[in-house]
């Protein structure tokens, strides 16, 4: 496989990572809590990895147990700081935060890996960041809980970062299909902690949420997946979530397109200024690409 056809596999996550994106949307949008979000995601995850066991795969002895627990770990608070990012503080303030991620990324495979990151994907970092920022579509009115938005933020993102960076670190061909699935039953049990927080059991969720919620979160496994297997098979984690950014892009073109189904109020309401922000973020974001590919 040549490194376009990997970087272009990034790219097929990041449009994968927006149409799970809808069906959770939907899900939410029919009343359904972060918590229990969070946990009915969680064991549908880990029910669509449980069939990587069939498939061969390196020694168990391989992998050291704490390994995929700490990814766990990482995995589960980093999403719990996004929810608290996004609900309880501002929206606004959060989405570009979030988008820094990649500038961590790119810090971490310095200090973690030891490796070099061209001078160029430093500046598509910086760039990807940037147009993450301009493509944002939530709006909120205030500045309230700034200071809380910023530190769920940027923990979310700095632990979001360190987690690609451990799986680049840690997981091999070999070990693909031994780590991830245990990694991701280990997030299913730990999740069962959130339980105490529902205000309404699983069972009195309605069957279409469990559609959109299926859906979604099925769609979400992929995408994941294909990105686990970028790092762990080829590396370069920081080219990988520049590539991965572009998501934002393919939010954008999926509003414009069927907005009329998918969009919300508020994205269908957007004025020509927000439009030519979006505009001006998705080409910073495609000038960030190329200066990958090239």
């Amino acid at each position: 496989m040549t490194d376009r056809l990997y970087l272009s596999l990034a790219l097929v996550a990041g449009l994968g990572y927006v149409v799970a994106v809808l069906g959770l949307k939907q899900a939410i949008r029919a009343g359904l809590g972060p918590w229990r979000l969070t946990v009915a995601n969680s064991w549908i995850v880990a029910l669509c990895y449980s069939p990587l066991f069939l498939l061969p795969g390196g020694d168990w002895a391989e992998i050291r147990w704490y390994q995929p627990l700490v990814v766990a770990v990482l995995l589960l608070t980093g999403n719990v700081l996004l929810l608290l990012a996004l609900n309880r503080g501002d929206v606004s303030v959060a989405t570009p935060i979030l988008g820094t991620k990649v500038i961590f990324v790119a810090f971490l495979t310095v200090v973690v890996l030891g490796e070099t990151v061209p001078l160029k994907w430093w500046i598509a970092a910086g760039l990807a960041t940037a147009g993450i920022a301009l493509l944002r579509t939530d709006e909120s009115g205030g500045r309230r809980n700034l200071l809380a938005t910023v530190v769920y933020s940027v923990g979310s993102a700095v632990l979001f970062a360190l987690t690609d960076i451990l799986i680049q670190k840690w997981v091999t061909p070999a070990t693909f299909t031994r780590f991830v699935p245990v990694m991701c039953w280990m997030i299913a049990l730990l999740s069962l902690g959130f339980v105490p927080f529902f205000r309404e059991s699983l069972l009195a969720i309605p069957k279409p949420v469990w559609g959109y919620l299926g859906w979604g979160s099925c769609v979400l496994a992929g995408q994941s997946l294909l990105v686990m297997f970028i790092l762990s098979r080829y590396g370069h984690a920081t080219a990988v979530n520049i590539m991965y950014s572009t998501r934002g892009i393919w939010s954008v073109v999926l509003v414009w397109v069927f907005g009329r189904w998918i969009a919300t109020q508020e994205e269908r309401a957007a004025d020509h200024q927000t439009m030519a922000l979006r505009l001006v973020g998705a080409s910073v974001l495609l000038v960030a690409v190329i200066l990958v590919m090239i």
